[in-house]
């Protein structure tokens, strides 16, 4: 406890993780504010009160609890790059500043050491993302008060979602940012490079969001090949949060995928939770057999 205490304080004195935090209330703003609230203002028309009582188009984006999977969906994908650059530049420094190796050298075991770290930046990443949501919330309530929707669960009678579902929906998107932190981390670890590990991460992302578009488009065994994707069962688990199936005003770099054509949301947590373990695997490994001398942190 001790030890995670210590990195818990490491992390948070650094001014990086911050600027990354602000980084991630101005996206859930723009999300809320610009995209949602400001988008609606625009376009509806005040000669039709009518207006005012449905929920089309822009109001997805900042009326409850439409908001809340628009905010988890934007949040899984812009916040699995930020949390990745994060835990990239917590790793990597460790390396430049020469802290790994003291600490193997005075008694800390390597697993001990990587798990530690692990468990520290999670519970700090975890918090910031939480805060973040917790800002969108807000947000969304303020926003729907100002263009004079009622501010509950079930606004329009159309959909449900009871207080017990909120968690589970959290924890799928927080599921769908995991993967995408551990490849971070593995990369970071192993390559003892911030600027790989945030690079890399941010690549991997775009990239693949690229090449499931054009797998999907493309159909037949290219189709079949996305269920062993990352983006493709994370965007299954952020599917099973729809209220609807109408389309959500998400800041994600991804169309809204029809979850007809999405694995099951049970397959697709065993998948993530497969990557989720190799990952881990084959980061522990190396990092057992690693030179512990200095690495560039760049």
């Amino acid at each position: 406890m001790s030890l995670l205490a210590a990195e818990l304080l490491k992390t948070r004195t650094r001014w990086l993780p911050w600027v990354l935090f602000v980084v991630l209330l101005l996206g859930a703003g723009v999300q809320v504010w610009l995209f949602g609230y400001t988008a609606w203002w625009d376009l509806h028309d005040e000669a039709d009160p009518e207006l005012r009582n449905d929920v089309p188009g822009a109001t997805r984006a900042f009326v409850l609890p439409w908001a809340l999977p628009t905010l988890l969906d934007a949040g899984q994908f812009w916040g699995s790059i930020i949390i990745g650059v994060l835990i990239a530049s917590a790793v990597a420094t460790e390396y430049n500043w020469g802290t790994v190796r003291h600490a193997i050298a005075r008694g800390q075991s390597r697993d001990g050491w990587l798990t530690v770290k692990l468990t520290g930046v999670a519970l700090f990443c975890s918090a910031l993302l939480l805060l973040t949501l917790a800002w969108g919330i807000a947000s969304s309530i303020i926003t729907s008060n100002m263009a004079g929707f009622d501010v509950t669960l079930d606004p329009a009678g159309s959909v449900e979602l009871s207080i017990a579902e909120i968690p589970l929906m959290i924890l799928r998107a927080g599921v769908g940012v995991l993967p995408y932190a551990l490849l971070a981390f593995a990369l970071a670890a192993i390559g003892r490079s911030t600027a790989l590990g945030a690079t890399g991460i941010i690549l991997f992302i775009f990239i693949e969001a690229a090449v499931i578009g054009i797998f999907d488009a493309l159909g037949g065994t290219f189709e079949d090949l996305l269920v062993f994707s990352m983006g493709h069962n994370a965007a299954s688990l952020l599917a099973a949060n729809r209220l609807d199936s109408e389309t959500y005003a998400s800041l994600a770099f991804r169309e809204n995928p029809d979850p007809a054509s999405l694995p099951d949301p049970w397959f697709a947590f065993v998948m993530l939770a497969a990557w989720c373990v190799l990952l881990l695997a084959v980061t522990y490994y190396v990092f057992r057999r690693r030179d512990l001398r200095l690495g560039t942190g760049e």
